[in-house]
């Protein structure tokens, strides 16, 4: 499924996997809800069962979240920065240094399906 979330809102995942929208506040920051907010939502609910992939973007937006899903025990991908448009975003993540795995989108998609077959094996 794909989820389109209007700048309004913030996407909130139940434990379940159930996804609904939320209405933010009127004074929220133009740039709420951040990736940030998302992957700490998805960490505190899945714990080591989560990871994110962080793709091309601007500012250090998910480096917070990478740090609060690794401490949860989850994965964290990123993508390789030469061959991102913009890297910024994902020079913060591996920064962290809590980045498992760094490849481009093909590598990352080779790797993510590895990673997550190895796991339903268990």
């Amino acid at each position: 499924d794909i989820v389109v979330v209007p700048t309004t809102h913030r996407l909130r995942v139940d434990r379940e996997g159930v996804i609904t929208l939320e209405a933010l506040n009127a004074g929220d920051q133009p740039n709420s809800p951040s990736i940030d907010q998302v992957v700490e939502d998805i960490a505190d609910r899945f714990g080591a069962r989560a990871g994110v992939i962080v793709f091309s973007g601007m500012a250090e937006d998910a480096a917070q979240g990478a740090r609060h899903l690794a401490a949860k025990g989850g994965k964290v991908y990123a993508q390789d920065p030469e061959t991102c448009v913009i890297s910024s975003m994902v020079d913060g993540v591996i920064e962290t240094g809590v980045v498992d795995f760094t490849g481009s989108p093909r590598a990352l998609a080779e790797k993510v399906l590895d990673d997550f077959k190895a796991t339903a094996k268990k």
